[in-house]
């Protein structure tokens, strides 16, 4: 999935690459919301959209977004699977991505994070007979690429419909990663979840020029 991620993210940028000059921009953010296999995740998005000359409908997307996932999930550590009731994790991340609207308001797109920090609850578990471990989210968050990327990091792939010029609704997946540290007196290191999440969003353009 995170390979699809970085080739569908790589075309779109090099397809588009030429066009550096925009012609209209807006600010805007919104509410996403979704919930998948007892792990929820809600998003505030604040971004900076412009559209590109010469490309009706096509718009290049950066901004922050806040992620706030919490559930359970299951990893393995130390070769042994354990689910994790009480995860929390508070992200803040830089996101960029492309959007396209077309005449009939229909729209998708997708958006990526790629840099930023998080935090989350610190637990303590017993796993077999190994000593309690210490398990909390890592705090750097970077889009490496596949099972290199570091961190909590959310990217998303949506249709939607533009109900009026500030109103969007969009619906789509995101694919999230949680990486949890985890450490006892025997040692330490990190584990990685992947979730594919169904989410449903509600855009608001707060100022346009």
């Amino acid at each position: 999935m995170n390979k699809i991620i970085l080739i569908t993210a790589t075309i779109l940028t090099t397809a588009f690459a030429k066009a550096q000059n925009f012609s209209k921009s807006f600010v805007s953010t919104g509410l996403s919301i979704g919930n998948f296999d007892q792990l929820t995740l809600a998003n505030i998005p604040v971004s900076y959209n412009h559209q590109v000359k010469g490309l009706n409908g096509l718009r290049y997307i950066l901004g922050i977004r806040q992620n706030l996932a919490f559930g359970q999930s299951t990893y393995t550590i130390n070769n042994q699977q354990t689910t994790i009731d009480d995860i929390s994790s508070y992200s803040v991340n830089v996101m960029f991505g492309f959007e396209y609207i077309s005449k009939r308001k229909l729209l998708f797109g997708f958006t990526i994070d790629a840099l930023g920090v998080n935090t989350g609850t610190r637990s303590f578990k017993t796993i077999g007979t190994d000593p309690i471990y210490k398990i909390n989210p890592e705090y750097t968050n970077i889009l490496l690429g596949a099972s290199n990327d570091r961190g909590t990091l959310n990217s998303e792939f949506y249709l939607g419909y533009r109900l009026s010029e500030f109103i969007s609704l969009k619906a789509g997946l995101a694919h999230y990663l949680i990486t949890l540290e985890y450490s006892n007196i025997n040692g330490k290191g990190c584990v990685q979840s992947f979730s594919n999440i169904p989410f449903v969003q509600l855009q608001y353009s707060l100022w346009q020029n």
